[in-house]
């Protein structure tokens, strides 16, 4: 299911985050790399890294001006393995 990996912190900030119209939230140290879409029940996404073994880790970096939010995930072989692109919220 939508954000199961850590229910207290969904429980605790899931409201507030809808009210402030997040769009993705970033987490990480699950073991595997996911991103998973927003919904109607969850209306924003949530991108996660890797971890603990290298081959399972990810670089999570981004780059945002008044037009774009710009996430770029990496593997540790310098491999882009996502890139999302989030316009500012009018």
């Amino acid at each position: 299911s939508y954000d199961h990996y850590s229910k207290r912190s969904r429980d605790l900030w899931h409201e507030s985050l809808v009210k402030w119209g997040t769009q993705i939230v970033i987490s990480g140290h699950t073991h595997r790399d996911a991103q998973i879409e927003a919904n109607t029940e969850f209306p924003y996404a949530q991108l996660v890294g890797g971890g603990p073994k290298m081959t399972q880790a990810r670089l999570i970096t981004g780059k945002a001006d008044a037009k774009q939010l710009v996430l770029t995930v990496t593997d540790m072989d310098k491999k882009k393995t996502q890139e999302l692109n989030f316009k500012p919220l009018t």
